[in-house]
């Protein structure tokens, strides 16, 4: 939930739906699957907000989706679940799915979006072998997650429903969902 949601024009991590921001929706649902939830945030969301979960700040802000993942890899050096909290229609379906299908010798499992031709990397489960790579990576000037994806062996699992992966972005998806 660290980015700077620059397309949205605020901070959508906090964008109430449902009675509650995003970010709590997203946490929420990893309590079912994790025995500890962290919020991987920026220096500016850390110091202006409390939280109910233990806080990551980005390493590496301004980096994208990038940044948390690898902030999230050097705090913790563990495998990890990643949700991103922009996508409040994901079913808990949805993450069962994935973690029953993640096989850790492939490093990385996450859903493919065959209309799209591009992973879902805000829904997916990175083990440490891959994770050192993907920091190799970020250090050599590599900043594409789909780039990374492509040239490494990673699990793809087809998209059961493509509606529950859609992001909220822009004002524009915000008044449509």
């Amino acid at each position: 939930m660290g980015g700077l949601s620059s397309r949205m024009g605020s901070d959508k991590a906090f964008l109430v739906w449902e009675g509650k921001p995003l970010y709590l929706h997203a946490a929420q649902k990893l309590t079912l699957f994790c025995e500890e939830v962290f919020l991987s945030v920026n220096s500016a969301q850390k110091e202006s907000h409390s939280f109910d979960h233990k806080v990551i700040i980005d390493i590496l802000e301004g980096n994208g989706p990038l940044a948390g993942i690898l902030s999230c890899h050097k705090s913790l050096r563990d495998t990890l679940l990643i949700l991103g909290c922009d996508m409040p229609f994901l079913s808990h379906e949805d993450i069962f799915l994935l973690s029953q299908s993640h096989k850790h010798e492939n490093g990385c499992t996450l859903y493919y979006n065959t209309n799209r031709n591009c992973y879902e990397p805000m829904l997916s489960i990175w083990d440490i072998n891959l994770l050192d790579k993907l920091e190799t990576y970020f250090l050599n000037g590599g900043r594409s997650i789909q780039r990374f994806l492509i040239d490494h062996d990673v699990q793809k699992i087809m998209l059961p429903d493509e509606r529950n992966f859609r992001n909220i972005n822009t004002v524009v998806d915000w008044e449509n969902i």
